[in-house]
C-alpha cells in the first residue's frame, strides 16, 4: 500500500510539474481509491459513494461545458456580487 502511495505522490508532482492539474488529481483520487481497495474495504457502501462522487467531479471538471454551466457561471455571478 505505501508503494502505491508513494507512486500516487509521484505522479501527482510530476502532472502538476508539466501544468496538469486536472489530471494530477484525477490521478491522485485513483491511487488513493486503489490503495483503499488493496487495504480492504470495510465499508463497501461508503467506497461506492466516495468513488461516484469523484467520478462525478472528474466529469464536471474535465468537460468544459459542463464545468462553465455548473460551476464557473455561479462562482462568477458570487465573485461579481462581491466586488
Amino acid at each position: 500500500m505505501i508503494l502505491i502511495l508513494l507512486l500516487a505522490l509521484a505522479l501527482f508532482i510530476a502532472l502538476l510539474y508539466l501544468g496538469r492539474g486536472y489530471w494530477a488529481w484525477v490521478c491522485a483520487v485513483i491511487f488513493a481509491l486503489a490503495a483503499w481497495a488493496t487495504r480492504g474495504i470495510g465499508s463497501p457502501t461508503l467506497f461506492v459513494v466516495i468513488a461516484a462522487i469523484a467520478a462525478a467531479a472528474a466529469l464536471i471538471f474535465g468537460n468544459a461545458g459542463l464545468r462553465r454551466r455548473l460551476v464557473s457561471g455561479r462562482l462568477m455571478r458570487l465573485f461579481a456580487a462581491m466586488l
